[in-house]
């Protein structure tokens, strides 16, 4: 994002983008070119600066803290994204082999990802535990950063085996929507056709929907080895 868009903003205006505990952000605009961190948080919304932990967002993913009295140089591009904790202090860790900081004790399995910069729909994220099995840390599942030692996660790109029709198929989703399984069968299947009808059943799945129908607008989650059956009527 350009920040420095005199054509959107007004002169000696800059654009930059605030995002509190996690990677929504929202667009504000300040006039100093080189605020502090205080002024910075001030646009925010965030007051007093002593509560609040204040990180500038790298191309690389990777948070920055800065300090209440120290300034960043918003004509720079790639300056211009913050993220602010309500926090006293930062938990590092490291993710595929790169250190990274944390303003809270507490961080999801999507933030995770997020920080790795890999698409969370196609990638798992793992705790890497030495002598053990790895954990995986689901997206909205969040993982206690306070422990002594510094933790290690690790993306991976997701590669399921399931059967369609008694046919083998390696997807990259842990869910699976109605339209995407009767894709797998009938790769040229058009949701507008009303002449052709789909149903689907399905069979050893997870724990929490082991076996059922799934109908179009709805989704399922999977595991290795899950078994569909879709089954085509043509109504013309």
């Amino acid at each position: 994002m350009t920040i420095n868009d005199t054509s959107a903003e007004p002169p000696d205006h800059y654009r930059v983008q605030f995002a509190h505990e996690g990677f929504n952000f929202v667009a504000k605009t300040i006039q100093d070119p080189v605020p502090t961190g205080e002024q910075l948080l001030a646009v925010a919304g965030l007051k007093p600066a002593r509560e609040h932990l204040l990180f500038q967002l790298l191309p690389s993913g990777a948070l920055e803290e800065i300090r209440p009295d120290e300034t960043v140089d918003l004509r720079e591009p790639g300056h211009e994204r913050f993220v602010s904790f309500k926090s006293d202090r930062t938990f590092r860790f490291h993710i595929d082999d790169e250190s990274r900081d944390w303003g809270q004790q507490k961080i999801s399995g999507l933030h995770l990802k997020q920080i790795a910069q890999v698409d969370p729909l196609s990638h798992d994220v793992f705790r890497i535990v030495v002598g053990g099995n790895d954990q995986l840390i689901r997206d909205q599942e969040t993982f206690d950063l306070g422990a002594a030692g510094v933790e290690r996660f690790a993306t991976t790109p997701i590669e399921i085996e399931v059967f369609v029709n008694t046919r083998p198929h390696i997807v990259n989703r842990r869910v699976l929507d109605f339209w995407t399984v009767v894709r797998l069968e009938h790769p040229d299947a058009d949701p507008a056709n009303a002449q052709v009808e789909y149903t689907i059943t399905y069979d050893k799945g997870p724990r929490q929907n082991p076996s059922g129908n799934l109908v179009n607008g709805q989704s399922v989650e999977i595991k290795g080895g899950m078994e569909f059956y879709v089954l085509l009527t043509d109504k013309s």
